[in-house]
């Protein structure tokens, strides 16, 4: 995703060319990881005197990086497994990687706003998902939100190999780890 313009003002800034808002990155990101996406990159076009700087959004790429360092590389290493989503809203958009030492649930909320400025999320509770753990995740497992600044266990049930994870709080998106407990 880029951001930039071509030597205007903020009153003349027309839809498209102006820096995304921090929600909209966000739910990019979310999206892409929820479709097989490895990583992220993120980066500005034009030249260096076009750039308008928006620490705002540069900040808000730097915890999106830093939620993906907590998934300690699972996205990379692993594959998108979509016949293992069991259930979740229609409203959401879910992907399920499978890798070698967990299941990395990334959650996108499909339901915003198009507003004046942008698009724009509320915040859902007790939002409800359900994976099909691979064969290989048996035993005790534990399901955890994954944050930048913290990464918090969720409620669960289990059903055999189907675990439903209930997301406390869920603003544009979420990744959710399933492990096995240590």
């Amino acid at each position: 995703m880029g951001c930039g313009r071509r030597r205007e003002t903020r009153r003349t800034v027309r839809a498209g060319t102006a820096c995304p808002p921090w929600a909209r990155c966000r739910a990019q990101l979310f999206s892409e990881l929820a479709n097989g996406a490895k990583g992220i990159t993120w980066f500005i076009f034009g030249s260096y005197e076009d750039i308008d700087p928006k620490p705002a959004l540069w900040d808000e790429a730097g915890r999106l990086g830093a939620t993906l360092v907590e998934t300690r590389g699972w996205l990379s290493h692993g594959d998108l497994d979509p016949g293992a989503l069991r259930g979740a809203s229609a409203d959401l958009e879910v992907g399920v990687v499978s890798a070698p030492e967990a299941v990395v649930v990334p959650v996108l909320d499909l339901r915003y706003r198009l507003k004046p400025k942008g698009y724009v999320w509320g915040t859902r509770h007790d939002v409800q998902v359900s994976v099909a753990l691979p064969a290989w995740l048996t035993g005790d497992v534990s399901v955890s939100q994954v944050r930048a600044d913290a990464t918090t266990r969720v409620p669960f049930t289990r059903d055999g190999d189907v675990v439903t994870a209930t997301i406390p709080s869920l603003d544009v998106g979420t990744i959710l780890v399933i492990e096995l407990v240590a």
